[in-house]
């Protein structure tokens, strides 16, 4: 009894004898594979399965028959790069909501990071950012860095488009922490939409408001999580995929001006706003 898989095309990608152990199964899908355990997807019978059940199932034939091929569909799901990962979050009994859409739903912290399910390390990808509710200031971008969420990464790197606060006449690109404005950006407010742009084969991230270019910077060469905060109960910030073709402007229509190169010195942060304060002791930027 052998187990094939095989692409949605029909291509063969493995054919082995079943194998002793689920994670004997695992190891030889990490070898013809270099896609993220998340992004796989297995259909056996014409439904999902997990390792686990594809093993079972092999088992059990291979128990009745010495011949014979358990037949397998293997596909690549990319929702996972588009996805909150709610319940990964050290924080997610303060959150709700499921896929794309979450919500600050218990505001018994100052407020809680939220990262996409799987880092993306290749390719061009496009995502908005719809704030369905922004009460007071919040921070949407990208992070090389899982330990920002929760309600303790606030210090913790990445490239933020900052939403400012309300009443504030802009917003700023953030650059390597919070706070640490680099450029003013368009204040935003609920209902808007944050444009980004994140190509990670040239390292760059671009950002819009209602489609209007705001900036761009440079990023590591890390595997990318896209990131939200927020910052009051209610807080509710969606993030859809769009397709790369679709963001409305060329790296080559950035000026200079509008461009941040993170190399060099790291840029400082205001004094005493480091990270976020309680809401008593917040200071206006």
């Amino acid at each position: 009894m052998s187990l094939r898989l095989r692409t949605l095309a029909g291509a063969v990608m493995l054919e082995t004898p079943v194998p002793d152990s689920m994670e004997d199964l695992q190891l030889k899908l990490d070898m013809v594979t270099d896609v993220p355990a998340a992004l796989r997807k297995i259909l056996y019978n014409g439904a999902d399965a997990k390792i686990e059940d594809l093993w079972h199932a092999a088992s059990r034939a291979a128990d009745t028959e010495t011949d014979g091929v358990v037949e397998v569909s293997f596909l690549i799901d990319h929702s996972p790069y588009y996805r909150w990962d709610i319940a990964g979050n050290p924080d997610h009994p303060c959150l709700s909501g499921s896929g794309s859409e979450v919500t600050f739903a218990d505001e018994r912290f100052d407020y809680v990071n939220v990262l996409s399910q799987v880092p993306i390390k290749s390719g061009v990808h496009f995502v908005e950012f719809l704030m369905h509710m922004l009460q007071d200031e919040q921070w949407c971008g990208v992070t090389w860095s899982s330990s920002r969420a929760g309600r303790s990464g606030g210090d913790v790197p990445g490239c933020f488009y900052y939403s400012g606060r309300r009443g504030h006449q802009n917003g700023h690109l953030d650059v390597d922490r919070e706070r640490c404005h680099r450029l003013p950006f368009a204040h935003v407010k609920s209902g808007d939409a944050i444009g980004l742009l994140l190509d990670a084969d040239r390292h760059v991230v671009m950002f819009t408001l209602n489609g209007q270019l705001q900036g761009a910077c440079t990023v590591p060469d890390e595997a990318m999580y896209f990131t939200t905060a927020l910052d009051r109960q209610g807080d509710c910030v969606e993030l859809r995929r769009r397709l790369p073709a679709e963001f409305p402007y060329k790296l080559a229509d950035v000026p200079s001006s509008k461009f941040v190169l993170i190399e060099g010195p790291r840029a400082h942060s205001e004094p005493g706003l480091s990270g976020r304060s309680s809401p008593s002791s917040r200071s206006s930027i």
